[in-house]
């Protein structure tokens, strides 16, 4: 009977480091499932404030600019509901 109790004891304390194991190890994933987490959430900040910055009138002018685009001037409108013919 003390060899049963011995053993079952034994198993017991096997159990309970295995146990011990497996939750130190899903901390530790936790952990770094946290730190990703934490990570990801700064770069979606970021990205989030270039997406503001480039919807930006000034932004979008400078880069027109950049591209070789000039402001318009003088803006004239043909009127559809009457005949156009182009001058020669």
């Amino acid at each position: 009977m003390a060899v049963t109790l011995i053993g079952v004891g034994i198993a017991a304390v096997g159990f309970y480091i295995a146990a011990v194991n497996t939750l130190l190890l899903d901390g530790n994933a936790l952990q770094d499932v946290e730190r990703r987490r934490a990570s990801l959430e700064r770069e979606v900040a970021r990205l989030q404030e270039d997406v503001a910055e480039r919807q930006s009138p000034a932004w979008i002018q400078a880069r027109s600019y950049e591209f070789g685009m000039v402001a318009i001037t003088g803006v004239r409108y043909i009127r559809t509901d009457q005949p156009v013919a182009v001058a020669r």
